[in-house]
C-alpha cells in the first residue's frame, strides 16, 4: 500500500502524530509542580516569572531595588497579564506558563511539518520529522522548563517557513510587502531571544551572496519598482549595470526588512533604555563573568580543550540519538554512492544551509564569549532543529533515490529505532511515572527561606529566582549580577563584599561555589565578613547543599 496516494490516510497519520505530541507534552505539563521542579524547571524560570509579576503591578521592569533588563522580554511580557488575574497565587501562573509553552511547542511542530511538505519528496520523511520531535526527551524537557526557549524556537521555525515558502533567499525581485512582513517576524524572533539576531545576520549574508552571484539577466530599473539608473552599454559597463541593478534590488529588500524589524523590536529597545539606559541585557555580561571565574586557563590548547568538553558534555547527550542516526544515514549514502548528490541537494536548499550556519555560529559564539556550560542545554536547543531537519532530509534523499532494495524495511526500521531509543531513556520514567519527590529543585529553598527567616529579612544569593518568587515575606537581593547592575559593577571591580554590606543584606545563602564567588570578587574580603550559620536541612539542589552565612556589617 502506498501511503502517498491516500490523502485520507495521510491526514490521519499526521493528525495522529500531532495528537501524540500534544498528549505527551500535556501529560508532562500537568504533572505535580514538585516533580517538574526537580526535573525541568531551572531557577531562572522563577526569576523571569518574578519580573513578570512585578511588571504586572505598574509596567516597570523591577527586580529587588533596581530596574533591570536581564530577561527575555517576550516571555516575560506574555506572562505579566497572568498575574493580573492571579495576583496572590504563586502556582497557577506556573501551570499557565507550562501550558503556554505547550502551545508554542505545538505551533513549532506545525510549522516544521509545513517546512517538511516543501522540502521533502516523501511524506514518510515528514512522519519521521514529527516522530523525532514528539518523542524526543530533550524537546519534552525544554517544553516543560518554564523558560522562553520554546517561544524562541517557534519564531526561528516560523522565520524559516516564511523564507522558504516565499523563496526569500533568491535574488529575484519580490514585493516589498513580503520583506516588510519578514522584518516583523525577524524582529519578533529577536524579541523572543536576543541571540536569534545571529539567525537574522546569517540570512542577510546568504541573501547578499545570492545577489552577488546572480547569473540571470536582472530586472531593469523600471520593472517592479526598481530604482532609476542610467542605462549602460555592453561589456564592463553592462556588467556594472547588472551589478548595480541587483545591488539596488538587494538594498530595497534590506530597507523593507529593517523597517519591519524596527516596528517589531523598537518598542522593547525604547522601554529597556528608558528604565535602564541600556539596550543590551545585563544578564549576558554577568553570565560571561561567571563562566570564566572557576577555571585557570593558561594556554590556548587548554582553553580549546575545555570548550570542547563543555560542548559535548552539556549538549550532545541530549542529541546523541540524532547524531548516531545521521552518521548511519551518511554511511549508507556513501555505500550507495549518493553522497555527492545529497551534498549538492543540501546546498541548493538554502534554508537548511541557513539553519546549519546559524546553529554553528550560535555554538561558536557561546563557546568563545559566554562558555557557561550549565546553560548549554537551553542555549543550544536550536541544534535540535538542525539535527532533526538534516536527519529527515537524509532519510528523504535515501528513500527517493531508487537505490534502496529494501525501502519498506528501511522506513519501518528507522521508525522503530527512533521510537525504541526515545522511550528506553530514563527521562520519560522520571517525568511520567515517577511519584517520589527528591526534595531537590529550587521551589523548596524559597518556601523554606520564607518560613525560616523573620519577615522583612534581607537575604542575598547568586540564585535568587525561587527565593524571590516563593519567599514573599523577605527582601531578596541578586548577587550574581544577572538582574542587578549595581551588583555586577561591584563584581567587575572586585568589591562585592562592600556591595553586600552597603545593601544592608542580613544573610547570604547559596551553594559553596556561590560563596567562593563572593570571596573571589572581593579583593578586601576578610574571614569575619561572613559567619557560617549552618546548612539548610533536607534540601539539596542538583546534589549541592545550601549554606547560610550571616553578614557582619
Amino acid at each position: 500500500m502506498k501511503i502517498e496516494n491516500s490523502k485520507l490516510k495521510i491526514d490521519k497519520i499526521i493528525i495522529f502524530l500531532f495528537l501524540l505530541n500534544v498528549v505527551l507534552k500535556l501529560s508532562i505539563a500537568l504533572r505535580p509542580l514538585e516533580i517538574l521542579d526537580d526535573n525541568t524547571i531551572p531557577d531562572d524560570a522563577y526569576l523571569s516569572l518574578k519580573i513578570a509579576k512585578n511588571i504586572s503591578y505598574d509596567f516597570r521592569p523591577v527586580y529587588g531595588d533596581n530596574y533591570t533588563n536581564g530577561f527575555q522580554p517576550m516571555y516575560v511580557f506574555l506572562m505579566a497579564p497572568v498575574y493580573k488575574f492571579f495576583p496572590a497565587d504563586l502556582y497557577a501562573p506556573i501551570r499557565i506558563a507550562l501550558l503556554l509553552l505547550c502551545l508554542f511547542d505545538f505551533l513549532a511542530l506545525f510549522y516544521l511539518c509545513k517546512i517538511g511538505r516543501i522540502l521533502f519528496k516523501s511524506l514518510h520523511s515528514i512522519y519521521l520529522l514529527m516522530l523525532l520531535w514528539a518523542l524526543s526527551p530533550y524537546v519534552t524537557k525544554t517544553t516543560a522548563n518554564c523558560m522562553e526557549t520554546m517561544i524562541s524556537v517557534f519564531f526561528i521555525v516560523l522565520s524559516c517557513y516564511y523564507i522558504l515558502k516565499n523563496r526569500l533567499f533568491e535574488a529575484e525581485n519580490h514585493s516589498g510587502k513580503l520583506f516588510f512582513l519578514l522584518g516583523i517576524i525577524l524582529g519578533l524572533t529577536v524579541f523572543a531571544r536576543l541571540d536569534n539576531a545571529i539567525f537574522c545576520a546569517i540570512y542577510i549574508l546568504i541573501l547578499a551572496y545570492q545577489h552577488i552571484i546572480y547569473k540571470r539577466n536582472p530586472l531593469t530599473p523600471f520593472e517592479k519598482g526598481g530604482f532609476l539608473i542610467p542605462p549602460f552599454s555592453k561589456g564592463v559597463r553592462g556588467f556594472l549595470f547588472k551589478l548595480s541593478t541587483t545591488c539596488q534590488i538587494l538594498l530595497r529588500k534590506l530597507i523593507w526588512i529593517l523597517l519591519g524589524f524596527i516596528l517589531a523590536y523598537a518598542p522593547w529597545a525604547i522601554y529597556s533604555y528608558y528604565y535602564t539606559e541600556a539596550i543590551f541585557p545585563i544578564s549576558g555580561k554577568a553570565v560571561r563573568l561567571m563562566s570564566f571565574h572557576p577555571y585557570e586557563i593558561r594556554t590556548l590548547f587548554q582553553y580549546i580543550k575545555l570548550l570542547i568538553n563543555w560542548l559535548f558534555i552539556s549538549t550532545f547527550p541530549y542529541n546523541y540519538i540524532s547524531i548516531i542516526i545521521i552518521l548511519a544515514y551518511l554511511s549508507l549514502a556513501i555505500k550507495l554512492k549518493l553522497w555527492s548528490v545529497i551534498i549538492k541537494n543540501f546546498i541548493q536548499e538554502k534554508i537548511l544551509l541557513i539553519i546549519l550556519l546559524f546553529t554553528s555560529c550560535l555554538v561558536l559564539s557561546y563557546l568563545i564569549f559566554i562558555p557557561a556550560n550549565w546553560f548549554f542545554d537551553r542555549y543550544f536547543f536550536q541544534l535540535t532543529i538542525a539535527f532533526f531537519l538534516i536527519l529527515s532530509f537524509l532519510f528523504d534523499q535515501l528513500i527517493v533515490s531508487g537505490r534502496l532494495k529494501i525501502k519498506r524495511f528501511f522506513i519501518n526500521f528507522s521508525y522503530s529505532i527512533i521510537i525504541s531509543l526515545s522511550f528506553v531513556q530514563l527521562y520519560y520514567s522520571n517525568l511520567i511515572v515517577n511519584t517520589v519527590e527528591s526534595k531537590g529543585g529550587y521551589m523548596r529553598i524559597g518556601l523554606w527561606a520564607n518560613n525560616y527567616f523573620p519577615k522583612g529579612t534581607k537575604i542575598g544569593s547568586s540564585q535568587t529566582g525561587a527565593l524571590s518568587y516563593f519567599a514573599g515575606n523577605l527582601k531578596v537581593v541578586n548577587l550574581d549580577g544577572v538582574v542587578n547592575e549595581p551588583c555586577y559593577i561591584s563584581l567587575i571591580n572586585r568589591k562585592n563584599i562592600e556591595y553586600i554590606k552597603d545593601s544592608k543584606i542580613d544573610y547570604v545563602i547559596g551553594w559553596q561555589l556561590n560563596i567562593d564567588y563572593i570571596k573571589l570578587k572581593s579583593e578586601n574580603f576578610k574571614p569575619d565578613d561572613l559567619t557560617f550559620i549552618g546548612i539548610v536541612p533536607g534540601i539539596k539542589t542538583w546534589n549541592y547543599e545550601w549554606k547560610i552565612y550571616k553578614v557582619n556589617r
